[in-house]
């Protein structure tokens, strides 16, 4: 149980509009798991989910129908 509970202390997610997702990283580890080597892992995601995704700095940034954001 502690594992998830520290795995919600290193991100916050807050949605700005319908169509836009604010996800902000705060453990270092996790993010370079996350975005890959030369952001290719945020490049197989989108064209998975079908979405735009940009990143810069520790905060990523999700756009897309809202069902599609919901992925």
């Amino acid at each position: 149980m502690s594992k998830i509970q520290n795995l919600d202390q290193n991100y916050s997610l807050k949605k700005i509009d319908k169509e836009t997702i604010n996800i902000k990283v705060h453990n270092n580890d996790i993010l370079m798991s996350l975005v890959g080597e030369f952001n290719n892992n945020l490049k197989e995601l989108e064209k998975i989910t079908e979405t735009k995704i940009y990143s810069r700095g520790n905060s990523i940034l999700v756009k897309s129908s809202s069902a599609k954001n919901e992925l």
